[in-house]
């Protein structure tokens, strides 16, 4: 049985960067995935944009749900790494714009080695099994001009009994982080 994958692209900059649409261009081209969505609504937070994704992707036939933000490019090979693990959700690894991994651990900004449980992962760059997703919805923040609720998030994943999982060897370039 192969499984089933669906790329939610969350758009969240005002434009997409020419370096990023290769990227989705090359997933297309070599059949990454089973399905490529999009944002078609106006520009809105991320945590509203995942939320209103999420909910459609789950009616449709996926086992995993691949998140790249429009924003992040990883390196070549990160699908078969993440599917390696066989893990209900893992993700690779960003730096905010600052150059800090958006990963957290002991409350505090974290940048491991190989796989390894976090708080926060970086969902921006992240494979999540429908099961988590069906389980644990993505909520709205508090106050709701938070941009997303990724923190919140992992909390109620582990809440729920999942672990957090990221993959350090698979890591992501944050287009907001230099000039090509």
């Amino acid at each position: 049985m192969s499984i089933k994958v669906a790329l939610i692209i969350i758009e969240n900059r005002e434009d997409i960067k020419t370096e990023y649409a290769k990227f989705v261009s090359i997933v297309a081209w070599k059949r990454l995935v089973n399905g490529i969505f999009w944002w078609d609504g106006g520009r809105r937070p991320v945590w509203y944009m995942r939320q209103k994704m999420i909910e459609k992707v789950l009616k449709l036939e996926f086992d995993k749900i691949l998140f790249i933000d429009s924003d992040v490019i990883p390196q070549e090979g990160f699908l078969d790494k993440l599917l390696s693990h066989n893990l209900p959700l893992v993700s690779g690894y960003y730096n905010d714009i600052n150059g800090f991994p958006i990963n957290r651990k002991f409350g505090t900004q974290f940048l491991g080695k190989g796989l390894m449980e976090v708080d926060v992962f970086s969902m921006g760059l992240s494979l999540i099994s429908r099961e988590v997703l069906e389980k644990v919805p993505y909520p709205e923040p508090d106050p709701n001009w938070i941009p997303d609720s990724d923190i919140i998030w992992c909390e109620d994943v582990r809440k729920a009994g999942f672990k957090v999982m990221c993959d350090f060897s698979v890591q992501g370039y944050h287009l907001l982080q230099g000039i090509f």
